[in-house]
């Protein structure tokens, strides 16, 4: 005798959302200098928004970069106005970090050169 089964198999698939695996740090740059932020999630394809004590950043002002799952945020010429709170987020994601801009010391760098 031969029995024949049959097996019906109902499969349901869920996307994990996506999230953030290496969160922004803080930065200390000397005046003048660059200062990069770094964001890296779990999945490409994310948009995401970069912000400045809560503002919106734009292109034209700095350079954001996206390649697969980093996100970048590069501050050339550092200057004392850009201290700030930077921040990343998307839909319900965010990480927040300081950027300290050290003034140049102009007495210490005198003495040197004399």
């Amino acid at each position: 005798m031969c029995w024949i089964l049959k097996v019906c198999i109902n499969m349901i698939l869920v996307e994990l959302p996506t999230r953030i695996i290496e969160k922004i740090q803080k930065q200390e740059v000397t005046e003048g200098s660059a200062a990069t932020f770094k964001c890296r999630l779990s999945k490409p394809g994310q948009k995401v928004t970069w912000c400045k004590n809560g503002k919106a950043l734009s292109a034209k002002d700095y350079k954001i970069a996206s390649k697969d799952t980093e996100h970048t945020l590069t501050i050339h010429n550092a200057k004392l106005d850009d201290v700030a709170q930077y921040s990343i987020s998307f839909s319900d994601e965010k990480s927040s970090a300081q950027l300290v801009v050290k003034g140049i010391n102009f007495s210490a760098l005198f003495i040197m050169l004399c």
